[in-house]
């Protein structure tokens, strides 16, 4: 471990032992009950003491609900700590993703003279990083020859296993938060005062104009509804419509920031979120998945989720018969999803825009461009081990034809379901 990155780590953790100690310094087997009793059975006295100890960064889980305990433990002595940011746990969650970026950052190789060195989430992409770019026709493939698909995994997409969405009764619905930024020709607003919570996300602002010219290229049958930074009344007012409306493919693609509450909840931030009032004024994306499940009439549901802690919004359990639910993740429900040149939604559209060479098939199943974009974004030089996409199949949502495979000559599609 490098010097910064242990300074990082007992920086973080100096930090926790304050927090603590402002709390009325409960003893760590305090804590551990007091997190029971919220539901938190993963905080045992020696998790809790080894947080604060700067060994290694602990688990965001284990962050939130030392923190949340540690305010339980407050409440009961009587402190109070009002108006202090501590008390959020998004401001744990912002100094844990800064933590993590600092680790991040000291592990990186030393990049040649006039390249960039690639960063974490909030920074703008650059096109010497080796991301996707909507100027190359096909995507930095990186090291892809020395792991290349293998036979068994493409013969489990066959045309006679795809389907087609219904053109007339089928939405891809994209909710993008650029932090603040303006999506040009898009943004319906920015945010006044973002704060140190919530930083620009010109990343946010670059894939998006890569994926709408993705889709335009190579699903140009899709409706496609664009809402950027929207205010939470009017972003869940456009989901419920969606799902009312579509009876068929319901394609919902969400970027920005991405904060867990408590219960480990997963929240987007939107436009007119206020940091103070979380999770209250953020858009409850743990709970859209199941409300989408519930009001909509749609044969399948996709749901790609780029922002930080996105597996947070995959369901624990679901009954068998309760439809065909797909779901890309950009991380784990504990990691951080980065930007460019590691941005799942940028890639997501390099694969989709240039095809895979080693499918002979004119048309590419949902699955396999998910497959092949976790492939892409694990592969770039420097990948942080924080972000692992994650991939949710029930039923034969992956085998959407999601769009035409511009690596193989143009033959017949396969037949609409």
């Amino acid at each position: 471990m490098s010097t910064e990155e242990q300074q990082a780590i007992e920086q973080f953790a100096a930090e926790l032992s304050e927090f603590r100690r402002d709390c009325g310094a409960p003893s760590f087997r305090r804590l551990s009950v007091l997190a029971k009793e919220a539901g938190h059975s993963r905080l045992a006295p020696s998790t809790a003491c080894d947080a604060t100890r700067g060994k290694r960064l602990p688990a965001i889980e284990v962050v939130i609900h030392f923190v949340t305990a540690c305010r339980r433990a407050a409440e009961e002595v009587g402190i109070s700590l009002d108006d202090d940011p501590r008390l959020r746990p998004t401001w744990w969650q912002a100094r844990w993703t800064a933590t993590c970026r600092a680790r991040h950052r000291a592990k990186i190789r030393p990049v040649a003279s006039g390249s960039a060195m690639p960063s974490g989430p909030a920074t703008a992409p650059n096109p010497s990083e080796g991301g996707p770019s909507a100027s190359d026709p096909v995507a930095p493939r990186g090291p892809a020859s020395k792991s290349p698909m293998q036979p068994q995994t493409l013969r489990s997409w066959t045309p006679e296993l795809m389907w087609l969405p219904n053109v007339e009764r089928s939405r891809y619905l994209i909710i993008a938060d650029a932090g603040g930024m303006q999506v040009p020709a898009l943004a319906s607003g920015t945010r006044v005062a973002a704060g140190p919570e919530v930083p620009g996300l010109p990343g946010v602002v670059h894939d998006v104009d890569e994926l709408c010219e993705s889709l335009s290229r190579c699903a140009p049958w899709l409706t496609v509804e664009i809402l950027a930074n929207p205010l939470l009344a009017q972003a869940a007012a456009v989901l419920e419509a969606a799902a009312r409306e579509v009876d068929d493919v319901l394609i919902v693609h969400v970027l920005g920031h991405g904060y867990l509450d408590d219960e480990m909840a997963l929240y987007l931030v939107v436009q007119d979120t206020d940091m103070q009032r979380f999770p209250r004024s953020a858009l409850p994306l743990t709970q859209t998945i199941s409300r989408l499940r519930n009001l909509s009439r749609a044969k399948a549901i996709v749901v790609v989720i780029d922002t930080c802690f996105a597996g947070a919004a995959i369901p624990q359990s679901l009954a068998a018969d309760s439809g065909d639910l797909f779901i890309l993740a950009a991380s784990s429900a504990d990691g951080l999803a980065y930007d460019r040149p590691f941005s799942l939604t940028g890639w997501f559209a390099a694969v989709l825009r240039a095809g895979i060479h080693e499918f002979p098939y004119p048309m590419l199943p949902l699955g396999l461009v998910a497959d092949e974009t976790a492939r892409a974004v694990a592969r770039q030089p420097s990948h942080p081990r924080e972000q692992k996409v994650t991939v949710f199949n029930q039923g034969d949502a992956d085998k959407l034809a999601l769009g035409i495979n511009s690596r193989t000559p143009r033959g017949d599609v396969v037949a609409a379901r």
